[in-house]
């Protein structure tokens, strides 16, 4: 069950890393809006957070 889990949570990971490379498709295309900024500082804040979190499961697989 705890597999099943930490899968989903990847996978969601995965799926929130793919949306973030979307929010900055506004910005090439050249639209200017308040809500594409916040878009992309909220992409950037899940990115950081995902990296802290991935950094964590690597450094418990080391410890076993």
């Amino acid at each position: 069950m705890d597999n099943r889990i930490r899968r989903r949570q990847i996978i969601l990971e995965d799926a929130f890393i793919v949306l973030s490379i979307l929010a900055l498709w506004p910005t090439i295309l050249g639209w200017d809006h308040l809500i594409y900024e916040l878009l992309k500082y909220g992409a950037l804040a899940g990115l950081v957070l995902i990296f802290i979190r991935r950094i964590q499961r690597y450094k418990d697989r080391e410890k076993g």
